[in-house]
């Protein structure tokens, strides 16, 4: 360090302007292009398709319509499952009967009411709601997510 004291002192004052001003120049150029960096991260990290509150109304519609889709396939679903599972088993509600004779859809539905109860149609509605509602929360959320940029680039 004391040599470039030493050389400082004797090189010209021009010199050690330029020197100085170099110095000077080099480091607003470092923290010009950090800082434009930075900007550059944070406009990319900034720059979500929607806000919180839209994606919580999104979120929620796409829950309930999940929900009211389940409700109203269930029953179609449960008669679905027990006819292709009384290959197996052989039971369904009468015992196998309507099973061995082909019976349709509608058979099979009256026939769970009159021997489980209308309540029986409901079996299986909490684990299907939990397997396709976070499914339509994801869809919903990646399709508005998508809209929205795709109308930002035009």
């Amino acid at each position: 360090s004391r040599s470039s004291n030493s050389s400082r002192n004797m090189m010209p004052a021009a010199a050690q302007a330029e020197a100085a001003e170099n110095q000077l120049a080099a480091a607003i150029n470092a923290s010009t292009a950090s800082s434009e960096n930075d900007e550059i991260s944070k406009g990319i990290l900034s720059k979500a398709p929607f806000g919180m509150w839209e994606a919580l109304v999104f979120s929620s519609a796409a829950f309930l319509s999940a929900s009211l889709a389940v409700a109203v396939t269930n029953p179609i679903d449960l008669v679905k499952t027990r006819i292709q599972t009384k290959a197996k088993t052989g039971r369904t509600a009468e015992g196998g009967r309507l099973a061995q004779s082909g019976a349709g859809i509608r058979q099979h539905l009256w026939s769970i009411v009159r021997y489980e109860g209308w309540w029986s149609l409901t079996k299986g509605f909490s684990s299907r709601v939990l397997t396709t509602g976070p499914f339509s929360i994801l869809g919903i959320l990646v399709y508005e997510g998508t809209k929205h940029m795709s109308r930002k680039s035009l």
